[in-house]
């Protein structure tokens, strides 16, 4: 039986140690914590699943640790172009909606000035779809608005080398995605997550794409 592998990778896995990373804080809790519980919780979920081989960040087991190249080196060596890797955040601004940013196949070409893809198309194909998962379920378990992952890649791949973390998601052999299903600093938003209500919600919305995905692309075959 062919596998899927999931890539749940924590953001800002080093908030304490490194001061270029702690990412955002609210009311004495970092993004990361957030992050952790409901990574945590849909590895679990998916731990069992039939046809899923999943992995989150967990520096005791050399797992998606290091800095965000070593992440990318550590997926590209291990994962192929059906499976999935999610850099997993939450946001900050106080907005309203969720982000599912998608980063593979497409560079910023600095003489053109403008993204381009550098993928065949059909590895793009299987990127949007998974985008369009996520964004799905992730509007189906928060009953929040996604912001539409196809608007951001300029915005994106605009970015200096290194700024905020996103230059460096990208260049995977498999569909990959900064994931931001909520603001940390939207009062609403943090208090669904304190009470663990959210955490729980934004778990079942991996759970449920990974699975979708997993069942469009015939694993079982």
């Amino acid at each position: 039986m062919q596998t899927m592998k999931v890539a749940l990778d924590i953001g800002h896995l080093y908030k304490r140690s490194n001061p270029g990373d702690k990412g955002a804080l609210y009311k004495g809790i970092y993004e990361a914590d957030f992050v952790f519980n409901y990574v945590r919780k849909a590895y679990q979920l998916l731990e069992g699943e039939n046809g899923i081989e999943v992995y989150m960040s967990d520096p005791l087991k050399g797992i998606l640790v290091g800095d965000y190249y070593e992440r990318r080196r550590w997926v590209n060596e291990r994962f192929g172009e059906n499976d999935l890797y999610l850099q997993c955040h939450l946001n900050s601004g106080n907005g309203n909606y969720a982000l599912v940013m998608c980063v593979l196949g497409f560079d910023y070409d600095e003489k053109v000035n403008r993204v381009r893809p550098v993928v065949p198309d059909e590895l793009v194909e299987i990127e949007r779809l998974y985008g369009q998962v996520l964004a799905m379920n992730t509007q189906k378990f928060l009953g929040l608005q996604v912001r539409d992952f196809d608007e951001v890649k300029d915005f994106v791949w605009s970015l200096k080398r290194g700024e905020r973390g996103y230059d460096i998601v990208k260049q995977f052999k498999c569909p990959a995605f900064v994931y931001e299903p909520c603001f940390i600093d939207n009062t609403y938003h943090f208090e669904n997550l304190r009470s663990g209500v959210w955490v729980e919600a934004i778990a079942k919305a991996i759970w449920k794409s990974c699975i979708e995905i997993r069942d469009r692309i015939s694993y079982n075959g």
